[in-house]
């Protein structure tokens, strides 16, 4: 190529040597302020649910799983399980690779991935539950602790085992407040309030549980003391009323969480590609068939069934009695060929951007098609949610394994599923279950704590059996909400725990972090964990800046 006729003369380099002869012109050369959005391949951020959504809960369960080996080794000196993370993190770092995370291999990658991904859930399991034997101490069987991995307190649905012999059962705290529970069969789900990075203990109590009824949920309504909701004799949203901002969420006149089915047939490479010609052709699913499932002291379940030529979807229209989120927990038997299943909400929000989570922060991108630009933009990826607000109000769509949206005006909508034949014939047929919710809330994404919510919808609250350590307090505090505690885990040279933070909001500040025991040293270092600064400690108290969206290490 160095002297190729009609090409740039070019040489084989270092990235060093380039480097080196940019540097003294880099102020002369433009730069492009923005995502490098690739105007193509937008249907791998769909295909091949299954492999997406054991990502999302190996990511996931290994933050976890960590977090409490290292509380095992910070609180009793418990050995550190090095070998086993190391092979759960290659194992997840295999199938990142790019026609594996995107769903573009063939169908024997993805029979291997299935396989792969139980052995890594099985390997999380084993550490935490090494990890919770070690820091369980001996307790009455009818106690629970509630452990939240979370850097905030939150509240969350925990279930676990009845004990045998027990014919009625009901929850108390502590302090023997009851708590809002339920039982169904041989077990008992209630409502759990537990501090950040921390525990609480609860007590299974042989009484029967107060009836304290404050859902309301028929065929076409579902009632808490945050919506009221009506429902079309098809199940379809066509009124989500906020009781606390006194505001319809949903345009007056047009369906929500309509589902939709396109045909998706991209003019080549079919798993790879969506083209913008699939809105042309496609079929709203409008009619359903109704029922109640539940109405209790936590939630209401409406179930809604829809078919669609060989294809069930089964959706459970779940609210809660303290937790503002509407979730749609949906199963379906997917049977098509070269089709695209999308959720839409057309919602009260008028804003030229909404704004989508990526890795460590959030990105705003445009609702409109002014430019060709803006047009290309007709499927966009993101983490656990997207959300589109205007001054004082706004509406998240959170999701527990999905990553593409198309939000055009005040229509907000997610890629549930895809049906591709190349390089898979039968990509993603069969039974996919998947978790995607309505999120109203005052304010931004920021003021509405979006970015907490997505989290408690991935991250739920874990229940263990017996009396584990740290009950009532945190392995660590943090000062700001939006400032996230995404890692702790032991350091790779054995000598110390790490804590990696980062900010979630675009807001600078300074920031406090309260351990719940008292380090010899605070380093602040870099991603190799090299320290770099000492950091002034205060008891067990250290305090940093951080700027917006940057990532720290401890």
């Amino acid at each position: 190529l160095e002297s190729f006729p009609g090409l740039q003369r070019t040489k084989i380099d270092t990235s060093k040597s380039f480097f080196d002869a940019v540097n003294p012109i880099k102020d002369q050369l433009p730069v492009w302020n923005d995502e490098m959005y690739y105007e193509y391949h937008r249907g791998t951020y769909t295909s091949q649910a299954r492999t997406k959504m054991h990502n999302r809960l190996t990511e996931l369960g290994m933050r976890q799983a960590e977090i409490l080996a290292s509380m095992a080794v910070d609180g009793v000196d418990a050995e550190y399980p090095y070998e086993d993370i190391l092979e759960a993190y290659k194992i997840i770092l295999r199938n990142q690779f790019h026609d594996i995370m995107p769903g573009t291999s063939i169908k024997a990658v993805f029979d291997d991935c299935e396989e792969e991904y139980a052995h890594v859930l099985d390997i999380i399991d084993k550490i935490q539950d090494n990890a919770i034997g070690t820091l369980t101490k001996a307790g009455e069987p009818e106690e629970i602790t509630v452990f939240n991995s979370l850097s905030w307190e939150r509240l969350g649905h925990v279930r676990v085992d009845i004990p045998e012999g027990l014919e009625e059962a009901r929850i108390v705290d502590e302090q023997g407040n009851e708590i809002h529970s339920i039982i169904d069969g041989n077990e008992i789900e209630f409502e759990a309030c537990v501090p950040a990075l921390g525990s609480r203990i609860y007590r299974i109590e042989p009484k029967p549980a107060t009836e304290n009824i404050s859902i309301k949920v028929s065929e076409n309504t579902l009632e808490n003391k945050f919506y009221k909701i009506a429902l079309d004799k098809g199940g379809n949203l066509i009124s989500v009323y906020d009781k606390r901002k006194e505001c319809e969420v949903l345009e007056d006149g047009k369906p929500s969480n309509l589902l939709q089915i396109f045909e998706d047939k991209p003019c080549c490479e079919t798993a790879w590609n969506i083209d913008l010609e699939y809105q042309n052709k496609g079929w709203d699913l409008v009619e359903g068939h109704v029922e109640v499932i539940e109405q209790n002291s936590i939630k209401g379940v409406v179930r809604v069934t829809k078919t669609f030529n060989l294809s069930t979807i089964i959706q459970d229209i779940t609210i809660y009695s303290s937790i503002p989120r509407i979730d749609f927990k949906t199963r379906v038997d997917w049977q098509e060929t070269e089709k695209m299943l999308k959720a839409a909400f057309n919602v009260n929000v008028l804003s030229s951007k909404a704004t989508y989570e990526i890795q460590f922060g959030a990105i705003e991108r445009p609702t409109h098609w002014n430019t060709t630009y803006d047009k290309a933009k007709f499927e966009v990826c993101g983490h656990k949610w997207a959300d589109l607000s205007e001054g004082g109000y706004g509406v998240s769509l959170l999701n527990d394994s999905k990553y593409g949206y198309d939000i055009k005006e005040n229509c907000m909508r997610i890629t549930l599923l895809r049906a591709p034949i190349d390089p898979d014939p039968v990509a993603d047929k069969g039974i996919q279950e998947f978790c995607y919710s309505l999120y109203p809330h005052k304010g931004d994404f920021i003021e509405g704590k979006t970015v907490n919510a997505g989290y408690e919808l991935n991250v739920p609250l874990l229940a263990m059996p017996g009396r584990v350590m740290l009950e009532g307090g945190s392995y660590a505090k943090i000062s700001r909400e939006n400032v996230i505690i995404d890692t702790i885990k032991c350091a790779e040279d054995k000598n110390g725990i790490i804590i990696r933070v980062y900010e979630s909001s675009g807001i600078r500040g300074n920031t406090t972090i309260v351990l719940s025991t008292t380090p010899e040293k605070v380093y602040e270092c870099n991603l190799m964990e090299e320290n770099e600064e000492l950091i002034e400690v205060k008891g067990n108290t250290f305090r940093f800046d951080i700027k917006p969206f940057e990532i720290k290490t401890f």
